[in-house]
Parts: C-alpha cells; sequence; structure tokens
C-alpha cells in the first residue's frame, strides 16, 4: 500500500509525566487523510464498547474503503481505568477510546509505535516516587488498612516522600496482596 511507505507521523507529543515522545490519534489522522484523498479512499473509525468480566474495553474499529468492493480494517483494544484522578467517568471513556484509535490506525497503516530509546528520558530508579504514584500508594495503604509507620520499616524508609520509583511495582503487589488477604477473612 503506497500509504503506508509514505506516512510519516512524528511523535510530536511529550508525555510530561513519563518524559518520552508519542503520536496521537489525531497526529496519525492529520498525516493520512491528505494520502487516503490523493488515492480516493474513505478512512472510518467506529467505536463500541464491550463488557469482558467485569471491565469495559473500547473495541475500535479503523476500516479504509476504496467506494468498491475493496477494503482493509484492522480492531485495538483499550480498557477504561477503574478511576484516575482528576478526570470524570466520560473523560476516561474517551481517553481510552483515542488510545484504541491511535492503536488501530497504526496497526491499519503499519505504523511502529513502540518507544524508541532516544526519545526516552532514562527514569532514575532511585528517584523519589512522583505524587501520582504516592497517591496509589497512599489510596492502597488506606484500603489496605496497614499501619503506615509498619510500612515504612518494610521499605526502609523514613516517609513516604523517600520512597524511590524503582519499588513502585514492589510496594503496589505488597499492598493488594494484603487488600487481597484482609479480603478473605
Amino acid at each position: 500500500m503506497d500509504i503506508q511507505k509514505r506516512i510519516h507521523v512524528p511523535k510530536a507529543q511529550t508525555n510530561e509525566f513519563g518524559g518520552y515522545k508519542f503520536r496521537s490519534a489525531e497526529d496519525i489522522l492529520a498525516a493520512v487523510k491528505p494520502l487516503c484523498n490523493e488515492h480516493g479512499l474513505t478512512l472510518c473509525l467506529d467505536d463500541e464498547v464491550i463488557l469482558v468480566g467485569d471491565r469495559f474495553y473500547i473495541k475500535t474499529t479503523a476500516v479504509i474503503h476504496d467506494g468498491l468492493d475493496g477494503f482493509a480494517s484492522r480492531d485495538a483494544y483499550a480498557r477504561e481505568p477503574d478511576q484516575q484522578k482528576g478526570m470524570s467517568p466520560s473523560q476516561l471513556t474517551a481517553g481510552a477510546a483515542s488510545y484504541a484509535a491511535k492503536r488501530a490506525l497504526g496497526n491499519l497503516f503499519a505504523i511502529d509505535d513502540t518507544r524508541d530509546a532516544d526519545t526516552q528520558k532514562p527514569v532514575d530508579p532511585n528517584e523519589p516516587m512522583p505524587n501520582q504514584m504516592l497517591d496509589d500508594i497512599k489510596r492502597l495503604l488506606e484500603e489496605a488498612a496497614v499501619d503506615v509507620e509498619k510500612f515504612l520499616e518494610w521499605a526502609r524508609v523514613n516517609t513516604l516522600h523517600e520512597l524511590p520509583i524503582g519499588s513502585y511495582e514492589t510496594c503496589v503487589k505488597k499492598l493488594r496482596t494484603t487488600i487481597a488477604k484482609n479480603k478473605k477473612g
């Protein structure tokens, strides 16, 4: 497909939290629409909400039509997060839909979406956790009904703000295990 050969979508967006560059669905659409127009093709995106177990997923289908019988399509899925601080339910759904659209478009036009090593800011695992991660830990501590002092002793730090970013996954796993044990009895 000529479009796959010619399309170039730079990673023009920056994730402030992670410090890396990425491309959005809107970036891909801006690059591909003129190429589709040149070839007399129509591009359509269709979203569908799907319940899998107790989780909602957005399924986006990207379809390219030639106006006759020829078409190609690709699907992609994105899960809505349970919650995200400062976001309404409709914003959560829109965010999942945007990500699914980006993935479906990337699949349709063979756009590689791996993060290039030279566009990522290296993360020092010993840096303190950012506030968003600390908020997660605080929420889990409360839900697990764990004494903060005992948790700090386990983590070998004096305050939550000293928790290193590299320990986030371990802390979350420990707290979720405690929550699960508390629920069992």
